[in-house]
Formats: C-alpha cells, sequence, structure tokens
C-alpha cells in the first residue's frame, strides 16, 4: 500500500512506495495478492537494483540460503573431471556469485543409466546431484 516500508532482497535496502498503478485505475492505494502493479519506489539507488530482485515486507522477510542442492549436466567435452572443492560460479537472473560444489551426491552415467551414490568424480557426459555452497546467502525458492 503507498507510504509502506518494502525490503530489497538480497541487496537489503529499504525503500518506501509513493505511488501504485494498474492498468485498470490510474490512482490506487493499495494492490493485493495477484495483482499485477506499477510501483513508484522512493529513497533506493537504482544502480543497486537488477532483475531477480525481490520485495517483501520489512518484518515478513524471505528465507536466505547459502547451501543449495542441485541437478546438473556435465558437457561432453570436460577434460577435468569435476571434484569436490571445485570452484564454480553460479548465475542467477542478474547474480553472479563465487561458490563451491562442497559434496557429489549421487551422479548417473547418460549412456548407460547407472547411478552412482557418493560418487568421487564426476566426469564428461554425466548428470548429478551435488551440493554447492554460495558465498553470500541468497534468496532462493
Amino acid at each position: 500500500q503507498v507510504g509502506e516500508k518494502l525490503l530489497v532482497s538480497p541487496v537489503g535496502d529499504e525503500t518506501s512506495v509513493y505511488k501504485l498503478d494498474k492498468r485498470s485505475s490510474n490512482d490506487v492505494r493499495y494492490a493485493m495478492a495477484g495483482d499485477t502493479v506499477w510501483l513508484g519506489l522512493s529513497g533506493l539507488d537504482i544502480v543497486r537494483i537488477a532483475a531477480g530482485n525481490i520485495l517483501s515486507h520489512t518484518t515478513w522477510r524471505p528465507p536466505l540460503v547459502k547451501r543449495v542442492k542441485a541437478k546438473i549436466l556435465v558437457m561432453q567435452d570436460l577434460v577435468v573431471p569435476i571434484i569436490p572443492g571445485a570452484q564454480v560460479v553460479w548465475h542467477m537472473h542478474s547474480l553472479d556469485l563465487p561458490a563451491v560444489l562442497t559434496k557429489l551426491v549421487s551422479s548417473t552415467n547418460t549412456k548407460t543409466n547407472i547411478t552412482k551414490n557418493r560418487p568421487r568424480a564426476i566426469g564428461s557426459g554425466a548428470s548429478a546431484v551435488v551440493e554447492i555452497t554460495l558465498s553470500e546467502r541468497i534468496c532462493l525458492e
């Protein structure tokens, strides 16, 4: 609603809503879940805002995580196998974070469909479930 303070995650900046605009009516005082609105925000550095940021109420912060489990597919031309401790970059929307591959949960050979639990390394052409530790806490569903 107009005048309400919002939190921009994962940046952590606070902003205030000074204008709400719906296509059906130009000037409204509040919006509800599911409404598509244009927001006018004040007190915010536009350089720090990017696609993928989340707006929430200041007291209802979204959960932040630093460790994620992901399913990856390794390219065929990989020369060096992937091992725990490998340095990677996490790309999400406009966010690029350094990360470390901390645990190999399982790997599946895509040609033979044989799954191996807790492998030592992941070779080319395999799919795998891995645990990744990010350098910062981020909003992730």
